[in-house]
Parts: structure tokens; sequence; C-alpha cells
């Protein structure tokens, strides 16, 4: 009797590692740590391979950028946590719903970008270069995040999947990827833009 027991517990254990199996949430779990990590190789490994060729690293080889500032980026990122809500599957496809609990630079990227507005007024007049104009952003963003305390907020984004035959792969980015990626400066950017 005792060996038909293990043999059924065994049995119920094998269904319901099939079962979790068949679900995209550890696909949605790496991509979320990856993101966490601020790793975009990694990010791209769970990704459709047409997907993958659209994300890239907003803030690598940008014009102006400073490692200092992909640094915040990245410290912002880590602060970052998730929660994945819920994985509806449909045959090969599912949605799965993540909620994330991340940092919100607009605040900071307002008050830099208003100060910077003050002191590049003057400096234009003065023949400087778009090097010292650069370097004036930087310090003057890096300068507003050491003296803001940073808020979270919260954002939920849908992720639509497709199993392939290695595994599930997200197919479609949400709209806001990019802004908890971000911190929020890409729509703030696009709203300033626009």
């Amino acid at each position: 009797m005792k060996k038909i027991a293990i043999f059924l517990l065994s049995l119920l254990m094998c269904f319901s590692l099939s079962a979790c199996s068949s679900k995209p949430d550890s696909t949605i779990t790496n991509f979320c740590n990856a993101m966490k990590n601020y790793d975009f190789d990694t990010m791209g490994e769970y990704l459709s391979d047409k997907i993958k060729e659209t994300l890239e690293n907003p803030y690598v080889d940008t014009e102006g950028t400073t490692e200092e500032m992909v640094n915040i980026l990245k410290e912002c990122a880590s602060k970052m946590t998730y929660v994945v809500e819920s994985s509806e599957v449909d045959g090969d496809t599912a949605n799965v719903v993540v909620n994330f609990n991340y940092a919100n630079l607009s605040p900071v990227m307002s008050d830099t970008l208003t100060e910077y507005m003050k002191q590049a007024f003057s400096l234009v007049l003065n023949d400087v270069t778009e090097e010292e104009m650069d370097a004036l952003f930087n310090n003057i963003f890096n300068e507003t995040y050491k003296s803001s305390e940073i808020q979270m907020i919260d954002s939920t984004l849908e992720f639509k999947c497709k199993k392939t035959d290695n595994g599930w792969k997200i197919t479609e980015l949400p709209n806001d990827f990019y802004d908890v990626l971000s911190a929020n400066i890409v729509s703030m950017f696009d709203d300033i833009t626009n």
C-alpha cells in the first residue's frame, strides 16, 4: 500500500510540474529580474526574435549621456519590485499581468530641466561648446538626484507571450515598458517633444 501511495504522489507531482511549466510565469520572472539588473542582453533572451530587434537601451551611445547618469538609472532599476498578478494561457499564447513598483525620476528631470534652462541661457551668450552644455546638464541632473527623495510609484503592465520550441517568449512589450525601465524619463521627454 505504501508503494502505491508513493507512486500516486509521484504521479501527482509530475502532473503539477507539467502544469506549471505550461505557463509563461518563469519567463516573465526572469525577464523582470533582468530589468532590475538593467541587463538588456538577458532581457533579449526572453523575447521573440521580432521583438528582440526593437529592444534597446535608450541610454547607450546617446550623445551627452554619461556613465554616472546610466549608473543612476541602474540604481533606480535595482530598487524596482514586481508581482506577477495573473497569467492567462490560451493554447500557445498567453497574457501575463505584472504590477511594478519603481522609482519615479520625473520630478528630478523636471527640476533639472528648469535649472538647466536658467543656467544655459546665460552660457549660450558666452560661446560655450556642446560638450560644456552636456556637462552642465549632467552635473545638474546628478546634483538634483542626490538631493532628492525619490518616490516609488506603481504601474501594471500586460506582457503578451507565445509558446515556442525554446519555451515561452514575450512577443510584445507593453506600452509603458520603457517608462518603468527608465524611471519615467522616457515619457517625460515624449511629453516635452510632443
